[in-house]
């Protein structure tokens, strides 16, 4: 009998790890800056018509999970608030968007979306490579994810590497043409080449290479 309890035990720390480390949404302002599947997966029950809705939305296999994929993005707004927590918060996070990559399906439709938020937590860690990593795999599940494209831009741009940005923004606008935040960051990116004095060529790579 001991040992069956000591390893329902064991089991549960496991299994419990991140809803014990994460910060989790509880009160109905908690869910303000979520995405609303999220109140519908934790606060609804299973019989409302919003959590069938989502249900059938997201699909079952994502749908179950998706709670913490919820706690990631609740416990990354907690980090912004809490400076001195923010490195132990943010790991925390990390660890809810993991959850979602080893039990969500690959084919998720959230997949991407939880892969370039990843990405940002790594570079709020100071992790770049693995950063531009989580960016890159998100946009190999749906090249036409406009997100990952500005946020790799964001990162070169802050780091006025303007060449890597402006080519990231032609890329972008070729799978995602109507895309106005890429256009924006391309017009910013224009800006400050020119002000460097250099010349500003904006079409698309594949363009410009069939001219040469």
């Amino acid at each position: 009998m001991k040992a069956r309890i000591g390893i329902f035990l064991i089991l549960y720390m496991v299994f419990s790890t991140t809803h014990v480390l994460a910060e989790w949404p509880k009160k109905e302002s908690d869910f303000t800056m979520l995405p609303p599947y999220c109140k519908a997966r934790i606060l609804s029950g299973n019989k409302s018509p919003e959590y069938n809705r989502w249900l059938q939305r997201l699909g079952r296999d994502t749908f179950v999970h998706v709670h913490h994929y919820c706690a990631g993005l609740f416990t990354m707004g907690v980090a912004n608030r809490d400076y001195e927590k923010r490195g132990y918060l943010l790991n925390r996070a990390l660890g809810e968007f993991a959850y979602m990559e080893q039990h969500a399906p690959k084919q998720s439709q959230l997949m991407p979306e939880i892969f370039m938020k990843k990405g940002k937590v790594m570079l709020l860690l100071g992790r770049d490579p693995e950063a531009l990593s989580a960016f890159n795999t998100s946009l190999l599940l749906n090249k036409r994810y406009s997100p990952s494209y500005m946020a790799i831009a964001d990162y070169y741009i802050q780091r006025e590497q303007y060449a890597e940005a402006m080519d990231i923004t032609k890329k972008g606008l070729i799978a995602v043409p109507k895309s106005k935040g890429l256009k924006r960051r391309q017009d910013k990116i224009s800006s400050k080449i020119k002000a460097q004095g250099g010349v500003v060529n904006s079409e698309p790579a594949d363009q410009v290479q069939e001219e040469k």
